[in-house]
């Protein structure tokens, strides 16, 4: 083949268009469970959070090994790890939580919400309790193995039990970023780490708090683990899936979620790349159905 003239060469590729992946004729995903009566329709607003229980739900595997990189040595146990975690790590962790609770920094708040939905194709179709369509959210469909997708998880149009949709939005308010911004201006690098890291799983403590809270409003917490260590490892019905992760990677949905939760009050925004400011702040939608868990439209 001739080799491309010096223009073409430079003009960019044009990018092929994503394969459109149809539904499987039945799903693997069977619809008989019952559909949970939500406690409202709408939107509500929640502030009424304790920082100091909080804490209680931040996973301390994610913060440690995962925020501050203290791994587990190959000839450690891991009751070592743990406490070389509490001699190194902990006492500086405990300081600046100890401040920004004293300070107030931590200002958590939520807006959540139930709407009717159902699941056609690979669509979520979001109603008005009056029956009519107001939204729909498009998602992805794995190409391969069980070919799950999110819309899967819900009723169909034409089922006579409208099927139910959660939505959630967290943050921890914005003093956040003034404060760390204060403490590198103070060459307290180390403080700045340490609050940073604490921030970041201060607000994924806050979303499972949250969606603890919308199961047992739902009726379907008898599933739940009776601790925050179970809650971490997802034993407990449904789920909660963020845009950008694996089952649902575009960011772009977010608008989709602000037009039904309009968290505004919150003083949360969404950027030109529909990433949510504060920082400190994540979304959700929550499904119910007891078989929903995490997967990868990669495949599984």
């Amino acid at each position: 083949d001739a080799e491309p003239a010096a223009d073409d060469a430079a003009a960019p590729a044009a990018e092929p268009a994503p394969a459109y992946i149809a539904p499987p004729e039945e799903s693997s995903i069977t619809l008989d469970a019952p559909v949970p009566t939500p406690p409202f329709w709408g939107t509500q607003v929640w502030r009424d959070f304790d920082p100091v229980t909080l804490h209680e739900y931040v996973n301390p595997l994610a913060l440690y090994g995962g925020q501050f990189r203290v791994r587990r040595r190959a000839e450690e146990t891991r009751n070592d790890w743990w406490q070389r975690v509490e001699t190194e790590v902990m006492p500086g962790v405990e300081r600046v939580l100890a401040r920004a609770q004293r300070e107030g920094i931590f200002a958590p708040a939520a807006k959540v919400g139930f709407f009717p939905a159902a699941g056609d194709g690979n669509d979520v179709i979001v109603y008005h309790p009056d029956g009519r369509e107001r939204l729909r959210f498009t998602f992805p469909r794995q190409p391969s193995g069980r070919m799950l997708c999110l819309a899967d998880f819900f009723r169909r149009p034409d089922d006579p039990d409208r099927d139910v949709l959660g939505v959630s939005l967290v943050t921890l308010g914005d003093k956040i970023r003034a404060y760390e911004q204060d403490l590198i201006a103070a060459d307290r690098y180390t403080d700045y780490l340490y609050f940073h890291g604490l921030a970041v799983e201060s607000t994924e403590a806050l979303a499972e708090v949250v969606h603890q809270r919308l199961r047992q409003l739902w009726g379907i917490a008898g599933a739940d683990a009776p601790t925050p260590d179970g809650l971490f490892r997802q034993q407990y019905q449904g789920a909660r899936y963020s845009f950008g992760y694996p089952a649902c990677p575009d960011l772009d949905d977010q608008a989709l979620l602000f037009e039904l939760l309009e968290p505004a009050e919150l003083g949360v925004t969404l950027s030109e790349e529909f990433m949510l400011i504060p920082e400190v702040s994540t979304s959700a939608i929550v499904i119910h159905h007891p078989a929903a868990r995490y997967f990868s439209v990669g495949g599984e």
